[in-house]
């Protein structure tokens, strides 16, 4: 009788605690949009990344799915985006040929643009791993 008052009891204590709810606020991108514009016909190739890791293709504000990216994939991706502090980047480079990156979270929007002369190898290799996702 006893054994049952005492597991009655710690039933008891232990529903009426209260529960600690910690907050997993992640570094989710909604949306990445990048490419390329200029050259010798001056065309823009953007390309947009959505955090389901489906991947368009943007011609004439139209989409056009090109890929379906893994899971992995996606949290590589934010990774990425924390090591390289993006929301902090200011960089705005303009000429012949011009890439760029713009990722919008529930808390930012930041667009780069940089040149093939950009001094910044970390935002090229970044965009590089975006550019392969592609096929």
């Amino acid at each position: 009788m006893k054994l049952l008052i005492l597991l009655f009891l710690s039933i008891f204590t232990f529903s009426c605690s209260t529960h600690k709810q910690s907050s997993n606020q992640t570094n989710s991108f909604i949306e990445i949009k990048y490419g390329s514009s200029g050259g010798y016909t001056g065309m823009t190739n953007e390309y947009l990344l959505l955090q389901n890791g489906k991947i368009y293709k943007v011609s004439n504000e139209k989409l056009n799915f090109i890929n379906q990216i893994e899971d992995k994939e996606i949290k590589n991706i934010e990774k990425q985006i924390v090591e390289l502090n993006f929301k902090d980047i200011k960089l705005y480079e303009n000429g012949n040929m011009t890439y760029f990156i713009e990722i919008q979270t529930s808390t930012y929007k930041n667009r780069i643009t940089w040149t093939d002369q950009t001094q910044n190898d970390s935002i090229k290799q970044f965009y590089k791993s975006l550019v392969k996702l592609l096929k």
